[in-house]
């Protein structure tokens, strides 16, 4: 736990050392934590990161709102300007080897979050599978269906090039604006003789971006419980191998 003036950071690890960094940079009047670890969330603490599905979260942030053009595109869509919401797709690659808990926690709820944060209508379908495509358990597909009639669907897979890091695509489809955002994309890559090239992420600091997200968002939302429910229906339909009524 590190507390930086009205912040308080709880875990450990790349995400929360991140935000120990950057909460210098974001003022608050009155205090706030935020907490990276599902063994540690105090009442009245933002959940994100690998926190996310904690039993102890009651709200839950998803770190891809330290993209600034995901947080545009969650405000176009709720303000209405996109028209009616036909579908959703959110694809997060991250590179081969991964982990299974780092594609959980890394990839696959950060994306389910953000969906379920933007598109308030009830879950009724849910629909899950889980592939190897160069590993073991590499790869996760998973649509949902909302009660009005959206489509959300998500792909999970590890299968980026060493080096090349994490690749995230999202596009909404609406009746007046079809949204197509690659936060990732900016890099520099940089060609090496003796060793494989690298892409080095060239956009603003994500912690930065998510503590500025979290300070303007209302303490009172209750959002984990609804992504813990999807979470087990989702877990039900990888076990029976076909949908399930959420």
């Amino acid at each position: 736990m590190t507390n930086t003036g009205n912040w308080t950071i709880i875990g450990s690890g790349d995400l929360a050392e991140q935000l120990t960094k950057s909460a210098r940079y974001i003022d608050i009047p009155s205090g706030r934590t935020v907490s990276t670890t599902p063994d540690d969330v105090p009442n009245g603490a933002i959940a994100t990161g690998a926190a996310l599905l904690s039993a102890q979260a009651r709200s839950a942030v998803s770190p891809l709102y330290g993209f600034r053009v995901l947080e545009v595109a969650a405000g176009t869509v709720r303000d209405g300007d996109a028209g009616k919401i036909y579908g959703f797709f959110g694809s997060y690659r991250l590179e081969r080897g991964a982990t299974a808990d780092e594609l959980r926690d890394q990839a696959l709820v950060p994306l389910l979050a953000y969906a379920l944060d933007i598109f308030q209508s009830s879950v009724e379908r849910v629909m899950v599978r889980r592939a190897s495509l160069l590993a073991s358990d590499d790869a996760w597909f998973v649509t949902l269906r909302l009660a009005d009639e959206t489509l959300l669907t998500l792909e999970v897979m590890a299968v980026r090039p060493s080096g090349a890091g994490p690749q995230i695509l999202v596009e909404i489809t609406g009746s007046e604006q079809v949204l197509r955002l690659e936060p990732t994309r900016q890099s520099v890559v940089v060609e090496r003789t003796d060793a494989p090239s690298r892409a080095l992420p060239w956009w603003e600091d994500e912690a930065e971006r998510l503590l500025a997200y979290i300070a303007a968002r209302p303490t009172e939302i209750r959002s984990a419980e609804r992504l813990r429910e999807v979470w087990v229906a989702m877990e039900q339909s990888l076990e029976s191998g076909a949908a399930v009524e959420a």
